[in-house]
């Protein structure tokens, strides 16, 4: 009797990163509830890499409502995450609602479960997509998945997207988390909270700098030899500072990213860029410094940017960005909530400064 088969359930798909390094088809002799499984496992697949098989219906029946998905899983050996994933989505494409339960996923070896996923179908949504996915290597089976209108007295899990991951709160704004108390200079590798990507390493120089403003450490990039300014977006010389953290504290708010910033030879821009990120980390909106950059030679000045924060919002990124050459001080970074009235900086894809009153 064949037990694995290639064919698999009709009005379901296959995506994911790189998922052609793993298998998926059904399972006849790992049975629930006398109903075959379908199995999903790595074959080559590496820490990064998952696999989602999916079903997308129209979801107009539900709106208003409150739906849960489930299903049934078993696992073996997952060292990453089983889960089911959702997400809602627009007419245009835009994903509103979403969920890939990474804050409660299954790892290691699990006997059968119910897992499930509890959202809000929005009144602008007309799409849901939902399966189960596999995150690394091991093994999940899963069976009986069930889509249902739920009471409103059922506890939500997908918190509009709000990724566990992710820390509630910016980490380590003053740089004193990895600032060994006599250190004169130390590499960046200490600022925990803190990432600069490693492709970036060979053109600039990351550094902790203790006592640089009012006794307060500063973080520098420094371009190692001499780099053209930024010319396009493809560029490669631009060296930067970033974290990401969770939107959910500010959504419906302002939020105000601020520091103080010193610069020597910068040939092209020293600035900081602040981002609002939907679900799957794709940005909603951007506030940059192309207009208002430090540039040349300056002392220490404040410099801020500040962003409206959707609902829908799923996570903020703050970047201390050198484009160019030369050598840039970032200390005293502060996040906070901005006050209503403050002004946004992004000026957003819209029509700017017709009259011309604007200038830089």
């Amino acid at each position: 009797m064949q037990t694995l088969s290639k064919k698999l359930p009709k009005h379901w798909g296959l995506t994911g990163t790189n998922s052609d390094r793993f298998e998926v088809c059904l399972d006849q002799t790992t049975m629930h509830n006398g109903k075959p499984s379908l199995l999903i496992q790595s074959k080559t697949a590496g820490e990064g890499d998952y696999a989602y098989f999916y079903q997308l219906t129209h979801c107009t029946e539900w709106i208003g409502k409150r739906l849960r998905v489930s299903a049934y899983f078993k696992t073996e050996a997952v060292e990453g995450h089983a889960v089911i994933s959702i997400n809602l989505q627009t007419q245009s494409g835009e994903i509103v609602v979403y969920d890939a339960m990474i804050d409660r996923s299954l790892k290691g070896d699990n006997d059968w479960c119910r897992v499930e996923t509890v959202f809000d179908v929005p009144v602008d949504c007309r799409f849901l997509y939902f399966g189960p996915a596999l995150w690394g290597r091991g093994k999940m089976w899963v069976a009986e998945f069930t889509v249902e209108p739920v009471a409103r007295s059922v506890r939500r899990t997908d918190n509009h997207g709000t990724n566990a991951l992710l820390a509630l709160h910016p980490i380590n704004l003053d740089f004193g988390d990895g600032l060994p108390p006599s250190a004169k200079s130390t590499t960046f590798e200490t600022a925990h909270g803190w990432r600069y990507d490693d492709a970036d390493s060979a053109l600039y120089e990351y550094k902790l700098i203790p006592d640089a403003y009012k006794g307060k450490p500063a973080i520098t990039i420094r371009s190692k030899t001499h780099l053209e300014p930024l010319i396009d977006e493809a560029s490669p010389n631009c060296g930067y500072v970033t974290q990401t953290f969770c939107a959910m504290p500010y959504r419906g708010k302002k939020i105000k990213f601020s520091a103080q910033i010193k610069t020597e030879n910068c040939n092209d821009m020293s600035g900081l860029v602040l981002m609002v990120l939907g679900p799957f980390c794709k940005w909603k909106s951007i506030a940059t410094m192309f207009n208002d950059c430090l540039s040349g030679t300056s002392d220490w000045q404040e410099i801020n940017r500040v962003l409206n924060v959707p609902e829908t919002a799923y996570g903020i990124s703050i970047w201390l960005q050198l484009n160019g050459g030369g050598k840039s001080y970032y200390s005293d970074v502060k996040v906070e909530e901005a006050a209503a009235s403050e002004p946004v900086t992004d000026k957003g894809p819209g029509l700017n400064n017709l009259d011309f009153l604007e200038t830089e």
